[in-house]
């Protein structure tokens, strides 16, 4: 779906409905003048005229071939493949690292455009090696690889190293550099494992990494020029506080100066939203690189730019909605998730928080961060960060490219346990309950998978600090074949669960989810008329596959509401819905949501491929009622995630015969909710719950018996509610998805993963900072679940040492 129609549409259908205009209004009656007619023209006639052989119109101020003096000298075609072959090149062997670590270094010899590439290889001790820089890049696909020359004999490499190596070659100098693909025997397993170690080195002590991008993609251009705009008019502006991040002032973007505004909306995010989606921002191994350097430079063909810039840039135009990270609240959108990922790792690698960990939680924590990004070679989601973390060597990991993934994976999440003494790694282990996970024990996290799954624990940060849910304790574990065993008892058993909430990014438009049991709270009566097809058809699972294997009616609840009277009135347009079913009707079909695919390229050290990425020509472009259809799906799917809520809050209430007040409730809804991020209402929870009125109250009346009108309806009430303002406390909620609501025999409540069934056990474990969902699979083992957040017991309360016991783990 074309995410400027994304824009409009949100926009667009809150101006039809009679809100302000203010900033962003401005900016869709420009998009709707400018874009949509741009958009149509490029979409219907351009086709058709290239059909027919009609040719462009020129550009106003663009010189035309027969236009250029006849006295200018055409420049001699370049160079794209050396022209001279000889023998193989064969490497010499590395000395023994024992005492000093040493690595070869590629002088790239002087040349012209059109010269062949020529270079040498010297080996030098980290301790007394020349001036050097590094390059970081994607190998590209490893079919058809190019040859150069080096020390007088042939090696072919990538076509994209080659085009590296050609916009880094000077004309009359030669250059020093150290790149992985030709500096480490890549046939040499253990000095490909060797090498791995001295990394971190390496790229500290360079005198900078280069970033090399450009991969013959015409869509870039222009891409670098855009930043420096940015940039410029980033350290002209002094409302706003640079590389502070998403978040920022809202007041900043209330812009009055006209000038300043031409120049924003002057500015096209495409060539920077292109450069975004190269597979280097999504790789596991650029991170080491980026973060260990001194100095990083983007390089772009013959375009260069300073990274700290680039980020500035980038930080600004999220800042002034040049680019939105989320719309409507919830729905995020992923243009920026790699590139705020690699800004948060070189950030918090270097705060005191990463500093006061031990290196096995240094691990976790990157482990964590990194586990969505690609790596050809799933053992290098492990062995690629490595160089990261300080005094790894103590943690008992090494890389080692003789074990198989498995054993890779057990290992690590081993040495994690023994090494730190806490259970947190489990709270990643539900990664291998996808359908293309490794075969591991159901403990044991597998990082190869990329799929959204629910936040663990360990990422989140509760008020009161930490969650200690076993006062301090250390794990005690034995390991037996592929078994875990840990010390732990049953602090109580699930009674009840509500409805989970989905992901609206990964199991995006999921519909209301059917109650997954009769003790599940309903809104309404008459649940049995729901359209189970259209929601069955909601729920598909919509990840994308993994690329081909290669080498490298009850009345609303007001706790904190003073005026229901003034909400009624509010709401009230929201059931004037002439001709909206028939819309609904006509756009309900799914589409699956068409952003540019991430080819993924080799990762850094191991010989792999890239599927080969399309032409321009060849991608299949959506059609505009497409993109119209899985737009209107895709906005009117979040009255169904708002609706969760709504049937959360509904099942958090104590039953009517319990005389318990409601400000108590509510006080363990908010905390359970939030996993202890706050523990009381607050103004922002006060309006957050005020935006999910609209929703309330069509359910409340039974509209979710249709839930197209439903959706419809809830969508556009809740698009009125929050139009000037969306509630931030929506931010503290991003721990939520794929988690549902739950309460235990005893009466606490609880956040537990999608999983979870009633009957499962929720345990505190030793080493354990967050009780754990268990189910029984036989006398002596249990399966895990996943963490749980239960309301009363997070600080200690309930743990008893006196009542451990041995607990198997499958």
């Amino acid at each position: 779906m074309s995410k400027k129609f994304f824009r409009m549409a949100t926009s667009a259908a809150a101006e039809g409905l009679g809100l302000g205009l203010g900033y962003q209004g401005g900016s869709t009656l420009k998009e709707l003048a400018i874009g949509v007619p741009k958009y149509v023209y490029e979409a219907t006639w351009g086709p058709f005229a290239e059909g027919l052989g009609i040719r462009e119109p020129q550009e106003l101020g663009a010189s035309s071939v027969k236009d250029k003096p006849e006295d200018v000298v055409e420049e001699p075609p370049k160079n794209t493949r050396n022209k001279i072959t000889t023998s193989p090149y064969e490497y010499s062997e590395l000395p023994p690292g024992d005492q000093r670590k040493c690595a070869r270094f590629l002088e790239i010899l002087p040349g012209t455009a059109q010269d062949d590439i020529n270079c040498q290889l010297h080996q030098h001790y980290l301790d007394n090696a020349p001036p050097y820089e590094t390059l970081s890049y994607c190998w590209g696909t490893t079919a058809n690889r190019t040859p150069v020359q080096i020390d007088g004999s042939t090696l072919y490499i990538t076509k994209n190293l080659r085009r590296a190596l050609f916009h880094l070659r000077h004309e009359t100098q030669s250059r020093l550099m150290w790149v992985d693909a030709i500096c480490i025997n890549q046939n040499d397993l253990p000095e490909r494992a060797e090498q791995i170690t001295i990394m971190r080195d390496l790229y500290r002590s360079s005198t900078q990494t280069v970033i090399w991008i450009h991969q013959g993609n015409e869509e870039l251009a222009g891409a670098l020029d855009k930043c420096i705009e940015l940039a410029e008019l980033a350290r002209a502006d002094q409302s706003v506080l640079i590389g502070s991040g998403p978040g920022k002032d809202e007041t900043s973007k209330a812009r009055s100066d006209s000038e300043f505004a031409d120049k924003m909306y002057g500015l096209t995010e495409d060539p920077i939203d292109a450069l975004l989606l190269t597979p280097w921002f999504s790789r596991v191994w650029v991170v080491q690189e980026l973060v260990l350097s001194k100095r990083r430079t983007l390089l772009l063909g013959n375009e260069q730019l300073d990274w700290d810039t680039f980020c500035i840039a980038l930080e600004y135009g999220v800042s002034q909605d040049i680019w939105k990270r989320q719309e409507l609240g919830y729905i995020r959108q992923p243009l920026f998730d790699q590139f705020y990922s690699l800004r948060g790792i070189d950030t918090s690698i270097h705060s005191t928080v990463f500093e006061g960990k031990d290196p096995a939680g240094k691990l976790l924590d990157i482990l964590i961060k990194l586990r969505v990004r690609a790596a050809t070679d799933p053992r290098d989601k492990v062995f690629g960060i490595l160089g990261i973390i300080p005094a790894v060597d103590d943690i008992g990991i090494v890389a080692n490219y003789e074990s198989d993934v498995a054993e890779v994976y057990k290992k690590t999440a081993q040495q994690i346990i023994h090494s730190s003494g806490s259970l947190d790694v489990l709270g990643v282990a539900n990664t291998n309950q996808h359908e293309n996970a490794i075969a591991l024990p159901l403990w044991c996290p597998d990082w190869s998978i990329e799929k959204i799954i629910a936040a663990p624990f360990c990422t989140l940060k509760p008020r009161d600090g930490e969650y200690d849910a076993t006062s301090g304790s250390r794990a005690s574990v034995i390991f037996v074949d592929d078994e875990l065993i840990i010390e732990g008892y049953l602090f109580d058993t699930i009674a009840e669960v509500a409805d989970v909430l989905p992901d609206m990014n990964d199991d995006p438009w999921g519909a209301i989810s059917t109650p997954v049991s009769s003790t599940a709270t309903s809104m309404k009566d008459d649940s049995e008329n729901e359209n189970d097809e259209e929601e069955e058809e909601d729920n598909q699972d919509s990840g994308q596959d993994e690329p081909e294997a290669s080498e490298r009616g009850e009345e609303e609840t007001d706790a904190t509401e003073s005026d229901v009277a003034e909400r009624d009135e509010a709401d009230a347009d929201v059931v004037d819905s002439d001709g909206e079913e028939k819309q609904a009707k006509a756009s309900e079909a799914k589409a699956s949501e068409s952003a540019e695919n991430q080819e993924y390229e080799g990762n850094q050290t191991s010989s792999d491929k890239e599927p080969t990425e399309l032409a321009p020509e060849e991608r299949k472009e959506s059609t505009i009622a497409e993109d119209f259809d899985t737009m209107y799906t895709n906005l009117v799917a979040i009255t169904a995630h708002l609706a969760v809520f709504v049937h959360w809050e509904r099942f958090a209430q104590p039953e009517p015969a319990k005389d318990i007040a409601k400000t108590v409730y509510l006080n363990d809804y908010i905390r359970t909710i939030t996993a202890g991020m706050l523990n009381e209402p607050t103004d922002e929870f006060t309006e957050w719950r005020r935006s999910l009125d609209p929703v309330r109250r069509l359910m409340r009346w039974g509209m979710d018996s249709w839930p197209r009108m439903f959706k419809l309806m809830g969508f556009v009430g809740y698009v009125r509610r929050t139009w000037h303002k969306l509630p931030a406390f929506s931010a503290k909620l991003e721990h939520l998805p794929l988690r549902r609501l739950a309460r235990t025999q005893q009466g606490n409540l609880c956040l537990v993963p999608a999983a979870t069934q009633i009957g499962d056990g929720v345990w505190l474990c030793r080493g354990g900072k967050v009780p754990l969902v268990l189910r029984k699979e036989s006398e002596g083992t249990s399966r895990l679940v996943g963490e749980a957040y239960v309301n009363g017991i997070m600080g200690g309360e309930a743990w008893d040492e006196g009542r451990l016991g041995q607990l198997n783990l499958i």
